[in-house]
């Protein structure tokens, strides 16, 4: 975990180096705001004092991926702007126990997924082993496009006589996600 802090108080910079240490996160102290990279922090620290909150706010934007929390002693419109805040005075054990949460979130988040790009290969292969066809929507609509040109008449009798003829696991995946409205009407009969 990549961590800035930005701050002018010696107290809040041993805190949270402290912090850091235990959990083995990289910590950058800076007491001017820096041109960070949006990508390069996995949380961001601002100490709420004298005009460093203000001085933030470019960064807070460009940082909007990472965790944004504000240490202050009074209550600002500003702080609105960040995840978290905690109030000062503060113990490192609640800055670290905030740091853990994230880690462990970041970690159930990473468990969620639930295919990787391995699997989803390995599947493909094992199915085609067992002659299933498998086709990509490129394929799909290219070929729906195809046998409509074969058939002649209207474009709904185009498309009519394509899925009829498709197999039924390549309608699924044609419709797959879409509204169907489906109108008939016969004509009148004459006496």
């Amino acid at each position: 975990m990549r961590i800035l802090l930005l701050t002018r108080n010696h107290v809040v910079r041993e805190f949270i180096e402290l912090v850091a240490d235990r959990i083995g996160a990289l910590l950058e102290v800076q007491e001017l705001v820096p041109e960070a990279d949006a990508h390069a922090y996995d949380v961001l620290l601002v100490d709420d004092c004298g005009t460093l909150l203000e001085e933030s706010m470019p960064l807070l934007g460009r940082l909007q991926a990472c965790q944004r929390i504000v240490l202050y002693t009074q209550a600002h419109t500003l702080h609105e702007m960040f995840d978290l805040k905690v109030k000062k005075p503060f113990l490192p054990s609640d800055i670290q126990s905030i740091l853990e949460k994230r880690v462990v979130t970041k970690e159930a988040q990473a468990q969620e997924q639930v295919l990787h790009i391995e699997d989803i290969a390995e599947i493909r292969s094992l199915l085609e082993g067992e002659g299933v066809e498998i086709i990509s929507e490129e394929e799909l609509v290219e070929e729906v496009t195809v046998e409509a040109e074969i058939v002649h008449g209207t474009m709904e009798e185009k498309l009519l006589e394509a899925v009829l003829e498709m197999k039924p696991k390549k309608i699924r995946k044609l419709l797959q996600g879409a509204e169907v409205t489906l109108k008939i009407s016969f004509p009148k009969e004459e006496r």
